[in-house]
């Protein structure tokens, strides 16, 4: 996704949640959602790398989940690769697919 806020929210409905990756708490609507993405530009860099992966249709729904991996670089720091894995519910509104629930958490070593 862009490092852009309002890029990024318009690809969600209104009432959308976002469980971010490294947040403490739930992104509730599309106004929390672009503060979310906003942060981004705090960063030096941020690309993401979508691995495994899959979606399905139920009924008027599609359901994705998988796994990504960021590579990010803050402005002051070193890179680093953060791996996810995600899971993504979209509604179609107006015509639209936009996300309505998208859930992503870091990857622990494996023991």
């Amino acid at each position: 996704m862009p490092r852009d806020g309002e890029k990024s929210a318009a690809l969600y409905a209104q009432d959308a949640r976002l469980w971010g990756t490294l947040s403490a708490k739930q992104s509730i609507g599309r106004d929390a959602i672009h503060d979310y993405f906003n942060a981004g530009k705090q960063l030096k860099a941020r690309t993401v790398e979508i691995g495994e992966h899959a979606c399905r249709m139920i009924d008027t729904a599609a359901v994705c989940s998988g796994h990504y991996t960021f590579d990010r670089t803050p402005n002051e720091g070193s890179p680093e690769k953060i791996p996810a894995r995600f899971s993504i519910v979209l509604a179609k509104q107006d015509g639209r697919w936009l996300i309505v629930d998208h859930h992503s958490s870091p990857v622990s070593p494996q023991r």
